[in-house]
């Protein structure tokens, strides 16, 4: 009986443990009620004169990619280089939004790192980040020349994942 008494909680504690480990590690990229529907609607805020700044409407008519991103953002920086590489290497548009960032630190990161974004906006207060149910930063969508949202990932981006996921779904919707 003693014996039950102390591996009891050790059982249930393991199972706990597993299913936690399982639920962040089953991380499903395709999981939102957006998929399939069109993007939000917005408006950004426009980063500078020299950087044309969107909104919804500019995400119908060919397949892009839309970025949230923040300068401050580790993962963001990590990443930076393999959003250049998309833009320079298969054409890939991608618009750019700016969470919770500031033009006058945003700016001159992207002096130094470079602009992959074909447009770039703002999104101060984080509303547009709420409306596209962003939960962590970075995040990438694939839009369709629809307008609609047909892939998200969530966090960073890896050489891997967009060799065998991100452009293999950007040329069968091209098709």
């Amino acid at each position: 009986m003693n014996r039950l008494l102390f591996t009891l909680p050790f059982i249930a504690f393991t199972a706990m443990i597993i299913i936690l480990f399982y639920s962040l590690s089953n991380n499903d990229q395709q999981s939102s009620s957006l998929m399939g529907e069109p993007v939000p609607e917005f408006t950004l805020r426009q980063v500078d004169e020299d950087i044309p700044n969107f909104s919804h409407l500019d995400l119908s008519g060919q397949v892009v990619l839309v970025h949230f991103f923040a300068s401050w953002c580790p993962s963001c920086q990590r990443e930076h280089h393999l959003l250049m590489k998309l833009t320079q290497d298969h054409k890939i548009p991608i618009y750019g939004i700016g969470v919770k960032e500031h033009p006058l630190k945003l700016l001159p990161w992207l002096q130094k790192n470079g602009n992959p974004f074909t447009k770039l906006g703002l999104d101060e207060l984080g509303q547009v980040r709420v409306e596209w149910q962003v939960r962590t930063i970075p995040e990438t969508f694939i839009i369709s020349k629809e307008g609609e949202i047909v892939y998200r990932h969530h966090g960073s981006l890896s050489a891997k994942t967009i060799e065998s996921v991100i452009m293999p779904k950007i040329n069968q919707l091209r098709e």
